[in-house]
């Protein structure tokens, strides 16, 4: 009868998932914030204190979800639902994505992407020339 309510080794794995879920994110932001300073840096552009601002208040739009989804995946791990936090890991997925994807804008120009997303609807539509766009 010493059975716990929880184990132990779960919630302690869990912690670790979560606490390298929470770095990724930050590290995904500050890539995407150095490559928004190149960029503005390569345009030219004044780097004021309205982009560090934004920074802040996509950190807080970011990680509120997410202490609520790391709540709710600890109450799950406490009664053995899971073992896994996927719900804050599936967050952090998304949200790594979203980094990825402004990083990928802050390096092309939105007219290659918009041509690179031409030619692949060319190719998903079947046309075998690209001239033909």
């Amino acid at each position: 009868m010493n059975e716990t309510i929880f184990n132990a080794e779960h919630l302690i794995f869990a912690v670790k998932i979560i606490a390298i879920s929470y770095m990724a994110v930050i590290l995904a932001m500050l890539i995407d914030l150095i490559f928004g300073i190149r960029k503005a840096k390569i345009r030219k552009e004044a780097r004021t204190s309205e982009g560090l601002k934004r920074t802040t208040e996509k950190a807080t739009k970011y990680f509120a979800p997410m202490v609520c989804l790391t709540i709710v995946d600890s109450l799950l791990n406490l009664v053995n639902l899971t073992a896994l936090p996927y719900l804050t890991l599936g967050w952090a997925v998304f949200l790594i994505v979203c980094e990825s994807w402004s990083v990928l804008e802050s390096t092309w120009d939105k007219k290659d992407i918009r041509e690179k997303a031409k030619e692949v609807k060319i190719v998903i539509d079947g046309k075998d020339d690209l001239s033909q766009a």
